[in-house]
């Protein structure tokens, strides 16, 4: 199975996604501790191993491929919900156990009868769910396109102009939507039933929640890395992008190149756990403390993205979270309001982190899976597109939708102040004031590729930075004082006052706008 992108090009940087974030489906569970790399390779569906029995569907359902012939014509006749439904069920192959239903796969006669059927009712409610079948290539395109004709009077070229058309035209939903579209999706996974089940409360439209080809968790997350010292490491370049944060004076490093294949990494630093979150087509990396209200998150990718933002599954409550604002977008953490707790996270150059850092642990090449980690494989996908990977509309126009942003995000009284600041122009600018929420900020950057750190400012500014072999990094302000900096805050030479880091985040403009919205543009 592969997702649907239209037009050859379309298709080209559909499949370039996959074979990023869906790369080892197949091979995860013979992959473990293999001396051997491997380059990515498209996706495929996973049966579940409860679909290897025979298929009981509710209706009689051949796996013989349909033809246009084979589908008799039928009056269009106004329909209850009810009805919406039944017609819904038999346009897949719906089963009592959600488990056995890639037995769906490819799609029956029976099918092909009923998409064809909600393309004769009419009914605007069937728009958004074929929109769903169109991202998902079984054998059924035809039909589901001559339906969404029938029903719009519209033939757009690709399932993504489609997704882009629903999000502003909005259309009317079955009420049966929600848990249909889990059962659609139980042909990947039968867990999507769970994080879709019918009446879980969600804050996004659930017709813009996009499948990407790949089953939930189909992205497996680091547990608990191996690392090796800076000095030990053999792999990296000097420009590879590392995402570095320190935890009680232990500076760790997170080369994108390797954590872009795994999406989430569980990790103790520091005495502290932690979940770094990546999300390709966001562009953003974030660091949260592991644990909320008490109990600790695992974290997986979802298989999901919302307006172009991969989603994340707690596995313990199926509920969604959004990796750039750190909140829960639905299930029983959405409920409650939770969201994660962000850490300070710099993104930098190998060569900048390792500098500032000579005490530093990176990540060994040695993950115990096997991944394509040569520079640049990982991020191949995204660097092809120039927009968006997949449907982010509306976006922001106050930048470009791929500028690379510091976002900030503090309490604010009862509510919070959020703020954004281009990356290149902070790090070209070196030292940047900014307010957030009614606090004096200070951004400090040694120049381009060398990545940004927040911290409450001092009263005096701070006018230049200077690396010394025997101190390290030091700022300098107005009054000749100086301030030792590490990622964790600054702290003064004279009289060890501390002023503590900011938690920020990076990511693509077009992404913190829509995770952030109430979001202000900072100057740099």
């Amino acid at each position: 199975m592969s997702a649907r992108a239209g037009g050859p090009a379309g298709g080209r940087l559909l499949i370039a996604a996959a074979a990023l974030t869906l790369a080892a489906t197949a091979c995860i569970a013979s992959e473990r501790r293999s001396p051997e790399t491997v380059r990515p390779v498209p996706p495929a569906v996973q049966p579940s191993p409860a679909a290897t029995a025979a298929p009981e569907p509710a209706a009689s359902a051949t796996p013989v491929a349909a033809t246009p012939a084979a589908i008799s014509p039928s009056p269009p006749r106004p329909l209850d919900e009810e009805g919406v439904a039944e017609l819904l069920r038999r346009a897949i192959c719906w089963y009592d156990d959600p488990g056995r239903a890639a037995n769906c796969v490819p799609p029956t006669e029976g099918s092909a009868r009923a998409i064809a059927d909600l393309g004769r009712s009419g009914d605007p409610r069937f728009i958004a769910p074929l929109v769903d079948m169109l991202w998902m290539e079984v054998g059924w395109a035809r039909w589901v396109e001559d339906a969404l004709e029938a029903i719009t009077g519209r033939r757009l070229p690709d399932a993504r102009s489609w997704s882009v058309w629903v999000a502003g035209a909005a259309p009317p939903l079955p009420d049966v939507y929600q848990e249909w579209k889990g059962r659609l999706l139980s042909i990947v996974d039968a867990r999507f039933t769970t994080v879709l089940a019918q009446g879980r409360a969600h804050e996004p439209r659930i017709d813009e929640l996009l499948w990407t080809s790949v089953r939930l968790g189909g992205l497996p997350p680091l547990e608990v890395p191996a690392t090796v010292h800076r000095v030990e490491e053999r792999y990296l370049r000097d420009d590879d992008v590392i995402l570095g944060l320190q935890m009680d004076g232990e500076p760790r490093a997170y080369p994108e190149r390797i954590i872009a294949w795994h999406g989430a990494v569980h990790d103790e630093v520091g005495g502290r756990r932690l979940v770094i979150l990546h999300c390709l087509p966001c562009g953003s990396g974030a660091a949260f403390e592991a644990e909320v209200a008490g109990r600790e998150l695992r974290l997986v990718a979802s298989g999901l993205v919302y307006r172009s933002r991969m989603l994340f599954v707690d596995e313990g409550s199926g509920s969604l979270w959004d990796p750039v604002s750190g909140r829960a977008l639905s299930g029983p953490a959405f409920e409650a309001g939770e969201r994660l707790t962000p850490l300070p996270l710099r993104r930098a150059t190998w060569a900048e982190w390792s500098e500032i850092h000579p005490s530093t642990r990176v990540l060994a090449l040695e993950t115990g899976f096997l991944r394509d980690y040569d520079p640049g494989a990982a991020l191949a996908a995204d660097g092809a597109a120039e927009g968006p990977l997949y449907p982010a509309e509306p976006l922001d126009g106050r930048l470009s939708p791929k500028e690379r942003v510091v976002g900030i995000e503090l309490a604010d009284g009862g509510g919070r102040a959020a703020r954004a600041l281009p990356l290149a122009r902070v790090e070209a600018s070196g030292i940047t004031t900014v307010t957030v929420g009614g606090s004096a900020l200070v951004l400090l950057s040694r120049g381009a590729g060398s990545g940004v750190a927040a911290y409450r400012a001092p009263a005096d500014p701070i006018e230049r930075l200077v690396l010394t072999e025997e101190l390290g990094l030091l700022a300098v302000d107005s009054e000749e004082q100086r301030w030792f900096v590490s990622e964790e805050g600054l702290v003064s030479t004279l009289d060890g006052t501390r002023l503590p880091s900011v938690p920020t985040r990076t990511a693509y403009w077009f992404a913190w706008a829509a995770a952030v919205p109430e979001s202000e543009i900072a100057g740099g």
